[in-house]
């Protein structure tokens, strides 16, 4: 009996060899396979690995509140001497307020940028496009602001600044100026640099105002 078992026991072994090395040279990339090697090896059912695929569209941004539209402002609006890129936290740590139902973000200093800013929303009745003015501001002896006006149409934010901003006739104000995003209504004051103290709700010293009226910003002086 012992025999026997010991037999059965060695052809086992015999036959789990055969069928690795078997395996291995059916695998085995440096030589060809041969004709039934191929045939079989046409029917082991094989498994397709799908590739990862993004539906959306290169660039696509799905933006609903107005934090993720500050968020979504590219590194290169925001000053920074030190070139540093800002994440979703830092930028969080610059808000100072925020006014969901307003679509209006005011920024105080943090950081790498001893300045100001702020970000105001300009809806259009019935259309998913939405316009957002962005401004940054830093003052010393005299106040050096950036402004800039991004659409959101199709899931995609493009810098309209050129296009959409009114340009402001140096000879009709012939004095140093700044624009005063709106917290509440969708008129944008231009006042005085020197005035950026004296009144808090910025009422004097308007040199122009900039409305908007069925997607057109609209600049007039005072």
């Amino acid at each position: 009996m012992n025999q026997k078992f010991l037999y059965i026991k060695v052809i086992c072994i015999i036959i789990v060899v055969a069928v690795t090395l078997g395996s291995y040279s059916l695998f085995k990339k440096d030589r060809p396979m041969t004709e039934e090697e191929s045939i079989v090896f046409e029917n082991i059912p094989q498994m397709v690995v799908n590739e990862p695929r993004d539906d959306k569209p290169a660039g696509s941004l799905s933006l609903e509140t107005v934090t993720d539209f500050f968020f979504a402002i590219p590194n290169e609006y925001f000053p920074n001497e030190e070139q540093t890129k800002y994440t979703e936290e830092q930028k969080e740590k610059m808000i100072d307020i925020i006014d969901e139902k307003n679509w209006y973000i005011k920024l105080s200093p943090v950081m790498h940028w001893d300045g100001s800013g702020s970000m105001a929303m300009f809806l259009l009745p019935g259309s998913d496009t939405k316009y957002i003015i962005f401004e940054t501001t830093k003052c010393e002896s005299i106040c050096m602001q950036e402004i800039h006006v991004f659409e959101y149409k199709n899931k995609k934010l493009t810098d309209i600044t050129d296009a959409r901003l009114p340009k402001i006739d140096q000879e009709k104000v012939k004095t140093a100026f700044l624009y005063v995003l709106p917290r509440e209504g969708t008129k944008i004051k231009i006042i005085e640099q020197r005035s950026r103290f004296e009144d808090e709700n910025h009422e004097k010293n308007i040199v122009a105002e900039i409305f908007w009226r069925k997607g057109v910003f609209s600049l007039e002086y005072r």
